[in-house]
């Protein structure tokens, strides 16, 4: 039917707009933190977890900058945010476990 074959294009285009202001916002999160505009680019780290929640980049840059401003109690929320997004997911105990352990070696992928 055409009408589901054009429903599934736009949903793919979403998903890679959204993808796409995701890496945007990381990427000016970045350029701002080095500029030392740190209110903006935790704005700016904050917008793309808020697009995806369960994107590990993300998260671990959202939390690494609260905790490198000594904001603990924000830099736990982001982790309790994480473990939340995680579950509504669905991911068991040990998934769950294992994605958190990722968030801070993402080279044991």
């Amino acid at each position: 039917m055409p009408g589901f074959a054009a429903q599934d294009e736009v949903c793919r285009f979403r998903d890679h707009l959204n993808q796409v202001v995701q890496e945007s916002a990381l990427a000016w999160s970045r350029i701002l933190a080095s500029q030392g505009e740190r209110e903006e680019a935790l704005r700016m780290a904050a917008e793309a977890v808020r697009i995806d929640g369960l994107n590990q980049t993300a998260v671990r840059e959202l939390y690494s900058m609260h905790a490198e401003a000594g904001d603990q109690a924000k830099a736990a929320k982001v982790l309790r945010d994480y473990e939340d997004a995680l579950k509504a997911e669905g991911f068991s105990r040990r998934e769950l476990e294992r994605s958190l352990e990722l968030l801070w070696n993402p080279e044991m992928r």
